[in-house]
């Protein structure tokens, strides 16, 4: 896993997963992240962006993802959940989004997606092999 993770074995495209443990309130959770350097060159001469996506189940919202896109002093994030997010939770989100990109100097999006479709890093890409206990 340590060599998964470390920059020297990914490729460009590859995505590199860190596993952490956070308290929810209620116990203990994994914590998800996978971070991905885009191997294309960015758009009007920016470089290369970096994609990560935080992958989370909570008790409450359950699946909740945060994908995003990084490039240059652009950032496009999409919020990712099996059900719709309450109107004053997307609100809130959105205001800290608008604010955190004001006070860095950033442009970007934020949307939000509910339904069954998430994002899933191929493990074969992540380990150059399928996962599996081998003996």
């Amino acid at each position: 896993m340590a060599r998964a993770g470390s920059a020297e074995s990914a490729q460009q495209s590859e995505w590199r997963p860190m596993f952490m443990p956070v308290f929810d309130g209620e116990g203990v959770r994994q914590l998800r992240l996978y971070v991905q350097r885009d191997a294309e060159d960015g758009e009007d001469g920016q470089p290369p962006g970096k994609r990560f996506l935080v992958d989370a189940d909570f008790t409450r919202l359950g699946q909740f993802q945060l994908d995003g896109l990084v490039a240059g002093k652009k950032f496009d994030l999409a919020v990712r959940t099996r059900t719709a997010l309450p109107e004053d939770m997307r609100k809130n989100i959105n205001a800290i989004f608008t604010r955190s990109l004001d006070a860095a100097g950033f442009a970007g999006k934020l949307r939000f997606e509910a339904g069954p479709k998430m994002v899933t890093p191929d493990p074969e890409a992540m380990y150059g092999h399928a996962p599996g206990v081998s003996a």
